[in-house]
């Protein structure tokens, strides 16, 4: 008997080790604190988001008590805001009062992001979570894995997103097709939101449940205001499409390449060249000659391009272009361009020509000479001359207008585009009252600023 009380008094101590533990706190991780201060009018709910949800996503609640999918899904008051100090935590407050025809969260509920689908479970199953918690209440929701982690998310319906670049005061997609009533009759749908991507915003016209895997054929105009042109023909609607449009033409883009900043060349090649290069002189040398190399190759509107990205340190730039093969004793005469918009060439072994994306000429814009006009003449104008120049008759051009160019105004002549790549000498005068004076000798590839005075022009650097 003695043995056996001394043995339990030898564990004695051990057994109030153990129950001593139960008095420690409950270990909490970062994750699941509370990242939203509670409110007594409303149950907060924070959702601890899987590794790897995406920070710039939209994540809605739906559930019977919301009018499901159809009423809550991409309706602002239904959207998780995520917390300030955490990529992982989504915060949503409910209130019982707007729940719908008697139902709570003990009906069950789910999320559904934007981009990567609804929710799942570990086996990619759909999830339903129940609650029975009171207003006043804070509670932690996990949730394990969205839709798009087991391959691409199956939409009920598709949009199209518009990276709207044509300079309209308004945009309307009519889509015409396999069946009546794709978009509004004419001129069809306006853009039903915005959604930014990337750092590019993009105009998002849904096009509703009905209209999935319907082929069709899209026109873009200015909602009837005298402007229309015809884009994706004959495709199926199967996925958001993504599309960069401009006043005539339109591109497929992806949103999740970040958008090049700088300016591009496109080239329509049918010179019949193995290989095509670029060389540039001017303001820059891009690479030694034979130059830069294709950037790669895009369909618009039919056409296949060959383009070139300058690199955006170059925006601005005055630029003198020979396209060639390459190398292999080919080449066309200089084209001058000044990098401040794309540009598009059709090519053939004869030389280049601006055209339109759609294929057209497009004319040919000439240059600027700006000017301060420190001469104290009651007007002025400018002459030129030079080999293979046309006569402007004197006393040449007047000015056509004034522009701020970084702060400064400056009144400035607009040269004819038959200029351009030739050199002219000028004469700066009173137009034609008596006085003139010589002015520089120049290249038209460039804009040119100087300061006029009675006795000469000074080139502005």
């Amino acid at each position: 008997m003695m043995k056996k009380i001394y043995y339990l008094l030898l564990l004695l101590p051990l057994f109030i080790a153990f129950t001593g533990c139960s008095d420690l706190e409950e270990i909490v991780f970062d994750h699941e604190k509370q990242e939203f201060s509670t409110r007594e009018n409303a149950i907060l709910l924070e959702f601890i988001m899987p590794t790897g949800s995406l920070v710039d996503d939209e994540y809605y609640i739906i559930g019977d008590f919301n009018g499901g999918e159809e009423e809550a899904f991409e309706n602002p008051e239904w959207m998780l805001e995520k917390a300030a100090e955490s990529n992982l935590k989504w915060g949503i407050y409910l209130m019982p009062s707007s729940f719908k025809d008697g139902k709570s969260l003990t009906d069950g509920f789910y999320l559904k992001a934007k981009r990567q689908g609804g929710e799942r479970s570990v086996k990619n199953e759909p999830v339903v979570h129940t609650l029975d918690v009171q207003v006043g209440s804070f509670t932690n929701v996990w949730v394990d894995r969205w839709e798009s982690y087991f391959g691409e998310v199956v939409k009920d319906s598709y949009s199209i997103y518009v990276n709207n670049q044509t300079g309209w005061d308004e945009l309307s997609l009519y889509a015409w097709g396999d069946i009546e009533g794709i978009t509004p009759g004419w001129p069809g749908l306006l853009p039903t939101g915005t959604e930014v991507i990337n750092g590019v915003t993009y105009s998002v016209f849904d096009m509703g449940k009905d209209n999935k895997d319907v082929t069709m054929n899209l026109i873009f105009n200015n909602n009837n205001n005298g402007k229309q042109f015809d884009a994706m023909q004959g495709f199926t609607l199967n996925r958001d499409v993504y599309l960069l449009v401009t006043e005539g033409s339109f591109e497929e883009v992806d949103p999740n390449v970040i958008p090049y900043a700088g300016f591009t060349v496109y080239v329509d090649d049918q010179t019949g060249w193995d290989e095509l290069a670029i060389y540039t002189w001017g303001d820059a040398e891009l690479a030694g000659w034979p130059g830069i190399q294709p950037t790669g190759t895009k369909e618009i509107n039919g056409v296949v391009y060959t383009y070139f990205e300058m690199g955006e340190d170059v925006n601005g730039a005055s630029l003198n272009l020979i396209f060639n093969n390459n190398g292999n004793n080919s080449q066309l005469a200089d084209v001058p361009v000044v990098l401040e918009r794309d540009f598009y060439f059709q090519i053939t072994t004869d030389g280049a020509t601006e055209v339109n994306p759609d294929g057209e000429p497009v004319e040919d814009e000439g240059f600027k000479v700006f000017f301060e006009d420190n001469s104290g003449w009651d007007a002025i104008a400018l002459y030129y001359w030079g080999d293979d120049v046309a006569d402007p008759g004197w006393p040449g051009f007047s000015p056509a207008g004034t522009e701020v160019v970084d702060g400064v105004t400056y009144s400035y002549f607009e040269l004819p585009a038959e200029l351009n790549g030739k050199s002219i000498n000028t004469i700066f005068n009173n137009n034609g009252a008596g006085i003139q004076i010589d002015g520089p000798y120049i290249l038209i590839d460039k804009d040119y600023f100087f300061t006029v005075t009675a006795e000469g022009a000074t080139a502005i650097e």
